[in-house]
């Protein structure tokens, strides 16, 4: 899985998984460009542009930037409360970015999309605690699968690979500890990622060991969306 040597732009850069993958990937080789705001907007085609100009075109594309709720913050109580932003920024913002970054890139590029397990199956809400997962977050996951698809058959002839990784629940010392406990009971593997279990899949899709994977979804949720019963409540 080498990467050395590659120019990557990762949008959302300054995150938490985006400094992750950032880090990841530079200590593997990569030359790194974090993309995130106040500089580079996802929502605005200038700023991508202006990224080309600066940086050159990537041969690895990370379209990361997204606005998600956790919970522990201030909890929002209406599922379509920001509707419109998050739709703007987690697919719209994507969209975008594939037309500007991916657009310009040659054979040989690759583009990873971000899913989440809330794109593949509806988030049980009691496991929150009056705290509501936002319904445009699951809406705008579900949807990179249909963009990953069409992107992947649109610049595929160009030599140009797009698949999307789906994620599970990441451990944080910002989790509630009611949250932790319920959702290990619905992992098979019993836990939630820890820091670092998530670059593996992001360095094999930048890498050309993938070199003939495109419009695939890599699925990384210790085995969450494996069952059909996820009920079980502590």
């Amino acid at each position: 899985m080498n990467v050395a040597g590659k120019a990557a732009f990762i949008t959302g850069g300054g995150g938490m998984l985006g400094r992750q993958w950032s880090a990841a990937l530079g200590k593997a080789g990569a030359i790194v460009h974090n993309l995130d705001v106040p500089q580079f907007n996802v929502t605005d085609s200038e700023c991508l542009h202006e990224a080309l100009q600066l940086f050159g075109v990537p041969e690895v594309l990370i379209c990361a930037a997204a606005i998600d709720a956790k919970p522990g913050q201030d909890a929002p109580t209406d599922p379509y409360q920001a509707w419109d932003n998050i739709i703007r920024v987690n697919l719209t913002g994507v969209a975008q970015t594939c037309q500007v970054i991916g657009n310009a890139m040659t054979p040989g590029g690759s583009i990873i999309l971000i899913g989440s397990m809330y794109g593949m199956v509806g988030p049980d809400q009691r496991r929150y605690d009056g705290f509501v997962k936002p319904a445009a977050y699951s809406a705008s996951k579900a949807a990179l699968y249909g963009l990953c698809r069409y992107l992947a058959v649109l610049l595929g002839p160009r030599g140009v690979r797009v698949n999307c990784v789906t994620f599970g629940a990441m451990s944080s010392p910002s989790h509630p500890p009611r949250f932790v406990e319920s959702m290990r009971s619905a992992i098979p593997l019993g836990r939630l990622a820890e820091p670092g279990e998530w670059n593996g899949p992001i360095l094999f899709l930048a890498s050309d060991a993938s070199s003939y994977m495109t419009g695939a979804n890599i699925v990384v949720d210790g085995g969450y969306t494996a069952w059909w019963n996820r009920t079980s409540l502590r």
